[in-house]
């Protein structure tokens, strides 16, 4: 029998965090408007820090019915950090939730009294765009005073950063005129500089708000990937492959992989569906383009840090070992 959480202490959960999911590499917000109809919509969960059965993950025998049930041992999360928490829980551990959710309390209750506050003092900071706050991260961050748009893309890239209009912050921003980077105004950039921490703390919200780690996909998805992609992930892992190839390059992947099939006993399905699973993660932002061809068509992608990280780790090697044992080619 499981114990669960009454609604009251669902609602408890949630509205403590304002309704934001509780991993501070996420905070993504789990409530809002339903589009074109006057209701709700919810993706949030209240999870479990130990599990509210036996054989769930951080069970703990020694609990009571009621103390399984309580607030205090919930924690709330985005669907996708719910499922991640769960299937991976000797990395996530009791005590590290219980962190996750003082911190996003903490969090919650310092934007509610900042906003309560009536002295207007730094205020300035509500009126920035989150584009504006973003390269401001980063200058101040590197202790730049410029930044070009190709290395600040980069940037965006490699820290999986999304939709920051790098153009709008160049015009928003007091920079210095007829200069085609981003260059802060002298004066500017070293008030700035004064209030560095308080500064980088500010801006990190925008950051964390624009920023989807590709881990945290292929922890959430991995049930929810079609065969070939889960099998994609397996090949890159067993053949140490970061990067995979397209168009004229797919052919030659193809060739690789169905060598990489045939000494693992693997009947055709990724080779067959190569192409399919390489768009699929790349529209899941699990892939990047790397490489292009002289009319700047992509020719091949690679996975994002965290994604290639997490594949390298080990934790998915009992996913990819059932992954890989539905598809033993039964002829050999």
């Amino acid at each position: 029998m499981r114990d669960d959480f009454s609604q009251s202490t669902k609602s408890v959960l949630s509205r403590r965090v304002g309704f934001k999911c509780s991993n501070p590499d996420c905070q993504h917000l789990t409530d809002g408007p339903a589009i074109g109809a006057k209701t709700t919509v919810s993706i949030g969960e209240a999870a479990h820090i130990c599990a509210a059965a036996p054989g769930g993950p951080r069970y703990d025998a020694t609990m009571t019915s009621e103390e399984r049930s309580s607030y205090e041992n919930g924690i709330w999360l985005c669907r996708n950090c719910a499922a991640m928490i769960d299937r991976d829980e000797l990395h996530y551990t009791v005590a590290q939730l219980h962190q996750w959710k003082e911190g996003a309390e903490k969090r919650a209750e310092d934007a509610l009294h900042k906003g309560l506050q009536s002295d207007g003092a730094d205020a300035s900071v509500e009126y920035l765009t989150d584009d504006e706050k973003i390269v401001l991260y980063y200058l101040l961050s590197k202790e730049q005073v410029a930044v070009s748009k190709g290395v600040f893309s980069q940037w965006c890239i490699d820290a999986e950063i999304y939709d920051v209009n790098y153009d709008n912050a160049r015009l928003l921003l007091p920079t210095v005129e007829d200069k085609s980077e981003i260059q802060l105004e002298v004066a500017k950039f070293r008030d700035l500089l004064r209030q560095k921490d308080k500064k980088l703390l500010e801006y990190n919200a925008a950051v964390e708000n624009h920023k989807r780690l590709s881990s945290y996909t292929i922890r959430g998805m991995w049930d929810r990937f079609s065969p070939a992609e889960q099998l994609l992930i397996a090949y890159s892992q067993d053949t140490n492959s970061r990067s995979l190839g397209d168009r004229w390059k797919a052919q030659g992947e193809i060739e690789a992989i169905q060598h990489w099939q045939r000494e693992n006993g693997l009947d055709e399905e990724l080779s067959s569906g190569y192409g399919d699973a390489l768009y699929s993660l790349i529209e899941n932002e699990v892939l990047y383009p790397t490489d292009w061809t002289s009319y700047g068509n992509a020719r091949e992608y690679s996975y994002h840090k965290s994604a290639w990280d997490f594949i390298r780790s080990g934790s998915l090697d009992n996913e990819i070992k059932i992954a890989k044992t539905k598809h033993l080619n039964l002829q050999f």
